[in-house]
């Protein structure tokens, strides 16, 4: 009777052993796993049309990560929903998805958040400066951007006082300026230098035109009056 008792006791610890070891190693499989998706912030992906994303065409809803690149084409556009937060991407303009925030790499993106997703463009970063649901947006053309807070005020990186509600202003790159000449104009160091070569070849042409003496008439040439 005692042998029977030591083996089922010993059965018992055995299975007992077994089955921590598979949770311990369940856990040391998946905790890895989690740890990541929750460090990298993974967000849904709404497509409508098709988007580019890191340079693959889909229509597909999918998770987004951390440093995706998004692209929208002229009839599509693509929303980003996450915790408190959608992000919506216009047609022909780009992105690029971060931990908690999104760059605004060209084009238009609207944000509604309620858990201070930020946004980024030309360097410059955009927070949510009020509780609740706040809603601003990042236009982008070029060197050129602007931000606009549509609802609730917004703080910029480097400037003491955030952006109230209603109000826009221009995150610009310091090269936005030059950018924005508009086609065609000539700046005036562009043509000042033209000017004195104009005039100078017209002086020329009219200086030989007066000093230059007629040929000699012969009688091979045609005939004139005297």
């Amino acid at each position: 009777m005692w042998s029977s008792l030591n083996y089922f006791e010993t059965g018992e610890r055995l299975k007992n052993t077994l089955t921590r070891r598979l949770v311990a190693l369940t856990l040391l499989v998946c905790l890895p796993a989690y740890a990541v998706l929750a460090e990298s912030n993974p967000a849904i992906l709404h497509c409508t049309g098709f988007v580019a994303v890191n340079g693959k065409t889909t229509n597909q809803s999918s998770a987004v990560f951390s440093g995706d690149r998004l692209q929208t084409g002229e009839t599509s556009s693509v929303a980003i929903t996450t915790r408190g937060t959608i992000v919506n991407i216009a047609p022909s303009s780009s992105a690029i998805y971060r931990d908690n925030a999104v760059e605004v790499t060209s084009g238009t993106v609207d944000f509604t958040t309620a858990t201070g997703m930020a946004a980024s463009v030309n360097g410059h970063k955009v927070t949510p400066a009020t509780s609740g649901d706040v809603r601003y947006q990042v236009v982008k053309n070029g060197y050129c951007a602007t931000l606009t807070a549509t609802n609730g005020s917004v703080a910029i990186s480097g400037r003491r006082d955030p952006l109230q509600q209603g109000n826009s202003t221009d995150l610009n790159d310091p090269r936005c300026d030059q950018a924005a000449l508009p086609a065609g104009k000539v700046t005036r160091c562009a043509i000042l230098p033209v000017i004195p070569f104009v005039i100078g070849g017209g002086m020329i042409a009219g200086y030989e035109s007066l000093v230059k003496k007629p040929k000699p008439w012969s009688a091979s040439s045609p005939s004139r009056e005297p």
